[in-house]
C-alpha cells in the first residue's frame, strides 16, 4: 500500500529560509497585523523548556523512517515519528471532555487519541478518514498551547483523506471541533504553512503554552514514487472564534 508519508524530522527548528505559505494579515518586515498573528509569532521565540506530556519521558530522538505511516514528533523532547499501529496510550488521568470529531472543508473525521509507540513514533490511525489527536499535549478548547491533530492526507488504495483538505483551506475558514459532552468549538484559519521536513520548527508546532491555537498536520509537497513519502509537511494554524 502506498502510504502518504509525513515524515517531520525531529530536533530541528527553522533556521533559514522562509516556509511557504501565508500568515493573515503579514504587514511589512513579517510583523504581523492581528493578534492572532501576533500571538503565533510570539509562540515561534525560543523557548527555553516544553513541558513534559503525560506519557512516559522519551528517548533520544531517532531517525525518521520511510514507508506507511504519517510522521508527527513528540514536542519534550522532540521526538520521532509517526508510526502505522494503533496508539495505546499508558494510565493517565481521563482528558476533560475530550475531542470526538473535527469538521473541515465539508467533511467530518472521527478523533482518535493517540499516543506513543514502543518506537517513539506519534501513531497516526491508518484509516485516512480518521485522525488523530495528540493526547500528550493540550486538547481543543483549552486555554493555552496548541492542540495538535494529525492525519492522512491520502492513501493509494483508500484514497482522498479528510486532511487533505488542508492543502487548500483559505484564511478565515472555519475548522469544528465537537468533544464528548457535544460542544462544538469553532476555530478560524490563519495561517497555512508548508514546511520542509528538516525545516519543521517543532517547539512552535507543539507548543504547551502561549496563546491557545489549533495545529492541524498532513503531508503535502511532491510525491517520491521511490521512496513513497512527500516531500513537505502541510501545517494549517486555527484560533478560537470569538
Amino acid at each position: 500500500m502506498r502510504r502518504a508519508v509525513l515524515a517531520v524530522v525531529a530536533g530541528l527548528v527553522l533556521a533559514g529560509g522562509a516556509p511557504a505559505g501565508w500568515l493573515l494579515s503579514q504587514g511589512d518586515g513579517g510583523q504581523f497585523g492581528t493578534a492572532a498573528a501576533q500571538d503565533l509569532r510570539a509562540a515561534d521565540s525560543p523557548q527555553p523548556t516544553l513541558l513534559q506530556p503525560a506519557l512516559p519521558r522519551p528517548a533520544a530522538p531517532r531517525p525518521v523512517p520511510t514507508g506507511r505511516a504519517t510522521a508527527v514528533p513528540d514536542p519534550a523532547p522532540l521526538a520521532r515519528p509517526v508510526g502505522t499501529r494503533s496508539a495505546r496510550l499508558p494510565d493517565v488521568v481521563a482528558p476533560r471532555d475530550p475531542p470526538v470529531a473535527v469538521h473541515l472543508a465539508g467533511r467530518t473525521a472521527p478523533l482518535d487519541a493517540v499516543g506513543l509507540d514502543g518506537d517513539r513514533q506519534v501513531v497516526v490511525p491508518d484509516d485516512v478518514r480518521r485522525a488523530g489527536w495528540y493526547a500528550a499535549g493540550p486538547q481543543p478548547g483549552d486555554r493555552a498551547g496548541s492542540a495538535v491533530l494529525v492525519g492522512h492526507a491520502d492513501d493509494a488504495e483508500q484514497g482522498l483523506g479528510t486532511f487533505a483538505a488542508l492543502r487548500a483551506l483559505p484564511a478565515g475558514a472555519e475548522v469544528v471541533v465537537r468533544t464528548a459532552s457535544g460542544r462544538d468549538l469553532v476555530y478560524e484559519v490563519v495561517a497555512f504553512e508548508r514546511f520542509a521536513k528538516a525545516e519543521v520548527p517543532m517547539s512552535r508546532l507543539f507548543a504547551t503554552d502561549g496563546a491557545h491555537r489549533l495545529v492541524l498536520i498532513s503531508c503535502g509537497g511532491a510525491f517520491d514514487p521511490v521512496r513513497r513519502t512527500y516531500a513537505d509537511n502541510v501545517v494549517v494554524t486555527a484560533v478560537p472564534r470569538p
